[in-house]
């Protein structure tokens, strides 16, 4: 019994790789509106110095995990390259704009 798809077929199918570079710019989208969300939270606080626990211990834990934030968008775009790499790149082109965005997100939380 053999398979009608060669290994060589799945892996020049731009279908995982633009997949992959979606998850990881929905990851690096999701980051950047965490941060976004506490940010304003504590920019528009009476003051800076009276801000309450839960929000300071949610805002070091953010602040500590927005590198993974830069490794999504990075991730995001290499997957989008690689998806431009097979046939059909209509795929690779919609994942290398989302991925485009994340890179965007990622060098406005720097």
């Amino acid at each position: 019994m053999q398979s009608d798809i060669s290994t060589e077929q799945v892996f020049r199918s731009p279908w995982p790789a633009t997949i992959i570079s979606l998850t990881f710019t929905a990851w690096t989208t999701h980051l950047f509106l965490l941060y976004s969300r506490l940010h304003w939270r504590v920019l528009f606080s009476p003051r800076t110095r009276d801000i309450d626990a839960q929000v300071r211990s949610e805002l070091f834990g953010i602040l500590s995990g927005l590198g993974w934030c830069r490794v999504g968008s990075v991730l995001a775009l290499v997957c989008a390259i690689w998806a431009l790499q097979c046939r059909p790149r209509w795929p690779g082109y919609v994942a290398l704009w989302f991925a485009l965005i994340a890179v965007l997100e990622a060098i406005i939380i720097m």
